[in-house]
């Protein structure tokens, strides 16, 4: 901003004027500072809304995984079962080799049971280690913006 005068301005107009841009240069700041506060609010409320929306999505994954381990477990159960009542069998066979198919499919069902519990620890391992990075990412988001707010 800039003023001219016709006439050279005298100690009180000086003061008036150092008084005014003073007080301009206030208000510039506070609008400034208003200015970043509201994008930094807009920010927040984005990433809450992001964080809200990938919470639910790993509830539904935990909640799917929690079902597969559920069906894992009642099938690992009937295929004990199963082999209990091979086994049982296997003395009263006549024949030893439908025991044996048997005893075949049972440990082939057994290894696909290993597996399958094997898969679904390490989906819910990384599950675990997703949950941990998106609250950590969460806690630095609030940390560098309640920053940002205290700094003004």
């Amino acid at each position: 901003m800039e003023l001219a005068s016709i006439k050279t301005f005298n100690a009180t107009r000086l003061s008036l004027l150092d008084q005014l841009a003073e007080s301009l240069g206030i208000v510039f700041n506070t609008i400034e500072a208003n200015t970043r506060t509201r994008d930094l609010l807009a920010q927040s409320q984005s990433l809450t809304r992001e964080l809200q929306k990938q919470q639910a999505e790993l509830k539904q994954t935990n909640d799917r995984l929690g079902q597969q381990a559920e069906n894992l477990q009642k099938s690992e159960s009937l295929l004990k079962t199963q082999q209990e009542e091979c086994v049982g069998q296997t003395t009263s066979c006549s024949t030893r080799r439908s025991c044996s198919e048997q005893m075949r499919h049972v440990e082939y069902k057994n290894q696909e049971i290993e597996l399958a519990k094997a898969a679904l620890e390490e989906k819910a391992e990384q599950l675990a280690l997703s949950s941990r990075y998106k609250s950590e990412f969460w806690r630095t988001c609030r940390t560098s913006c309640e920053r940002r707010l205290n700094s003004r």
